[in-house]
């Protein structure tokens, strides 16, 4: 039996046939399909205890009715972003909760639903926005209301400004999802993930058949149910078209740059940021600043001096007071400060006496300086010196095993 027959043989009363459909008979009616699907699966839970072959046929139908809801989760929300629900007033809102929670005298025709409000009510609302309206209403998280909308815009049908009606923005993922061949989620996260490339598609010569070749091909990885695959995909994508581009475009750079908020717990927000390169160099050099203040990182001037300047030369600064150059202490980029101190080059050490301790440490044959051992003065009590006889005598054997010769030791 057809959908549209069976709602017409539940819903019209035998006193009147010619009576229509109307938009409260299907919600009495998908109320009781949804308590009429319950009861009848757990009917078949108890019942199918002994075949296989009826197991996994219950298994599939629960899955294609599974896919199904999802489906109609994305209808229920682009409805309500239609119809503007978060401006309803809070008391028509309490008692729509209620017939949902107790709907029995609703089906039975002896509650009706509250009238529909004419204006907006003044004061401040009960919900900001649709998102708002699913998250606290359907008791689900902030990124899934969003990602809701998201995909009912992006996936289902609609109309323009004018009433005018218009196909979904990925006709090809859309069909997908329509038919059951593949599941809400990954499709709805690659329509997230086309949304960002299209900016790129959109610079290109010819963006139209670009643009249908890569979401017939996101499609078809989204359909094998592979998302590791998609997520390469795109990313792969992604590279393709900013290695091609030259100069990003105004729309690319209002699509694409911002802060963005991909995570919130009980105490920590995580934050993806995006800018220019040349607007980084402001962050980064304030990071930098924030690790060492003394830090020169950020100084724009030096910097475009020393790409400009040629030659790999010392970089040289002018003394305004008497007119001479004085040379810098560090690299082209390196400003040298107004305090900072000049030190020469180190001396090297001759003829220091590094002590018997660092014998053997050196491998050179100048002459060594040696300084005369002084004798060893046993201590009145040997109690004191907190030193075993056997210590002295193992260090001594130590030092002079490892005593040289003198002169280089070949092999």
């Amino acid at each position: 039996m057809e959908t549209g027959t069976l709602i017409q043989a539940l819903t019209d009363p035998r006193d009147d046939p010619e009576h229509p459909v109307l938009p409260d008979d299907e919600l009495r009616l998908l109320i009781a399909a949804g308590k009429f699907l319950g009861d009848l699966c757990t009917a078949l839970a108890a019942h199918t205890t002994n075949s296989p072959t009826r197991a996994a046929l219950f298994a599939y139908t629960v899955e294609n009715v599974h896919k199904i809801l999802d489906y109609a989760q994305l209808q229920a929300a682009k409805t309500a972003q239609g119809n503007l629900v978060h401006e309803m007033p809070a008391d028509t809102l309490t008692e729509l909760r209620a017939i949902s929670d107790a709907p029995g005298p609703y089906l039975q025709g002896e509650t009706a639903l509250p009238a529909d409000p004419r204006t907006v009510p003044s004061g401040l609302l009960a919900f900001r926005d649709t998102t708002e309206f699913l998250q606290r209403t359907l008791a689900i998280t902030h990124f899934d209301a969003k990602a809701r909308i998201h995909a009912a815009f992006a996936l289902l049908p609609g109309t323009d400004v004018f009433g005018n009606p218009q196909p979904p923005r990925y006709p090809i993922l859309a069909e997908q999802l329509r038919s059951g061949a593949a599941r809400v989620k990954p499709t709805a996260a690659a329509a997230r993930k086309l949304d960002k490339l299209r900016p790129g598609i959109q610079r290109q010569s010819a963006p139209g058949n670009l643009g249908f070749r890569i979401e017939d091909q996101v499609a078809r990885s989204v359909k094998e149910d592979t998302s590791r695959n998609t997520k390469r995909l795109l990313e792969a994508l992604g590279e393709e078209l900013d290695g091609a581009a030259t100069t990003p475009t105004a729309e690319e750079i209002r699509a694409k740059t911002g802060v963005f908020i991909t995570k919130r717990t009980r105490n920590f927000t995580y934050m993806n940021l995006c800018m220019l390169n040349l607007d980084a160099e402001v962050f980064l050099s304030h990071f930098a600043q924030t690790d060492n203040p003394r830090t020169l990182a950020g100084n724009r001037e030096a910097m475009a001096a020393a790409a400009t300047r040629p030659g790999p030369a010392a970089a040289t600064e002018t003394n305004e007071a008497n007119g001479t150059t004085e040379a810098q202490d560090g690299p082209d980029w390196f400003t040298k400060p107004a305090d900072a101190a000049t030190f020469g080059t180190p001396t090297p050490a001759e003829g220091y006496d590094f002590g018997d301790d660092s014998m053997g440490m050196f491998n050179t044959t100048a002459p060594r300086h040696r300084r005369p051992h002084a004798p060893a003065t046993p201590p009145a009590n040997p109690v004191e010196s907190h030193e075993h006889p056997k210590d002295r005598s193992r260090e001594g054997r130590r030092r002079s095993a490892h005593r040289p010769t003198g002169g280089l030791r070949t092999s």
